[in-house]
């Protein structure tokens, strides 16, 4: 038994449609099991809007089936949904459109027996709300999270202009990345689960964190409506769509085993080695990396996204402010003069390479600028 009160909200900021789609459903006889399901089409494909009503029709469709009602088939419920999407993405695309084609992000998420588990494509957010702390749970299938995991900062300016870049979605093709960990998260009572459309990324970590936290007593239903307004007011000349669902956790039931183990705290949760990293050459904003060894380029941001904030990926750094006193490194081994040496050298390599890649991106930027002006 888990008790939640949920409610969602959505803008469509300045664009011209609304790509954005979102739903919640019960699951089961009883117990307050729920799903919800949060899609943003991509903007600069033939029918974003219709891709992402496809995301929630058919997550619908498997919650009339009964799908999602036995606890333990819901991961596989879950992948099983994904891969029906992308199949009906496939079908629908108009093979007279060319490379545009439909396409969407999707991140659904099951909040049962005190846990919280997910599946999510693309880089619309998974968050939980601890504390007045934020905390992001699913990757970030951009092309910025992925130079992130390669150890670039989240405010480099080359993570910022490639935030819109991803390079996995639902296009009926392969399905390039999914996050679907192994373990769910345990979820604690005052809780706030949300979900979100990269719309929302106007809006920084703190300030939704304050915003959730303030808003808390009034219900989800203001909470949600909140967030949306903070983004409205912001009053971005490109805003993109934005849309939450927001979930309190008012009583979270039995600690219940799942079908994989047991689930994990909040704080243990990151980092996760079950996320491929492989990049896919697909349409528009989806983009290829050349290099596995070293941090992709980025190129300038869509014209059809708008990039406001950078949002890192989930890793122990960020989260280890939700657990007061932990992360303590054992003391560092005696190094020698070797070694000292070593890490000059190593240094030095590091910085005539970092050079190198800004020189190249600096060029790249500038050409891509060039060639939006011109146009």
């Amino acid at each position: 038994m888990i008790e939640l009160d949920t409610a969602q909200h959505e803008t469509i900021g300045a664009r011209a449609e609304q790509q954005d789609a979102a739903g919640s459903a019960p699951l089961g006889s009883g117990g307050g099991a729920q799903l919800l399901v949060l899609a943003d089409g991509l903007g600069g494909h033939a029918d974003g809007a219709r891709a992402s009503r496809m995301v929630i029709e058919t997550f619908e469709d498997a919650v009339k089936g009964g799908l999602f009602d036995e606890p333990g088939g819901r991961r596989q419920a879950l992948h099983g949904a994904i891969q029906e999407v992308n199949k009906r993405i496939h079908e629908a695309t108009d093979p007279n459109d060319g490379h545009r084609s439909m396409a969407s992000t999707a991140v659904a998420a099951i909040l049962a027996n005190g846990t919280v588990r997910w599946i999510s494509v693309g880089d619309s957010h998974l968050y939980v709300c601890r504390n007045g702390r934020l905390s992001k749970l699913n990757a970030d299938h951009s092309q910025a999270g992925i130079m992130i995991r390669h150890g670039y900062s989240p405010n480099d300016e080359a993570v910022l202009n490639a935030r819109s870049v991803l390079v996995s979605a639902l296009t009926g093709r392969d399905i390039e990345e999914i996050d679907t960990p192994a373990h769910d998260v345990a979820l604690e009572i005052g809780d706030v689960v949300l979900l979100a459309s990269d719309g929302l990324n106007t809006l920084s970590d703190t300030e939704i964190a304050l915003a959730i936290d303030q808003t808390y007593d009034k219900g989800a239903k203001a909470i949600a409506e909140l967030l949306v307004q903070m983004v409205v007011e912001r009053g971005l000349p490109r805003q993109d769509n934005a849309t939450v669902i927001v979930s309190r956790v008012l009583g979270r039931g039995a600690h219940a085993m799942t079908e994989d183990g047991p689930s994990l705290p909040l704080t243990q949760a990151n980092p996760r080695t079950d996320i491929p990293t492989t990049p896919v050459a697909a349409v528009d904003e989806v983009a290829p990396v050349a290099d596995r060894t070293d941090p992709p380029p980025a190129r300038p941001a869509s014209r059809d996204e708008a990039i406001t904030a950078a949002m890192p990926a989930p890793n122990p750094q960020v989260e280890a402010h939700l657990a007061p006193g932990a992360g303590a490194s054992a003391a560092p081994r005696q190094r020698s003069a070797t070694d000292y040496a070593a890490a000059d050298a190593g240094a030095a390599r590091q910085k005539r390479r970092y050079i190198l890649v800004r020189i190249f991106l600096t060029t790249l930027a500038a050409a891509a600028a060039a060639t939006y002006i011109l146009a």
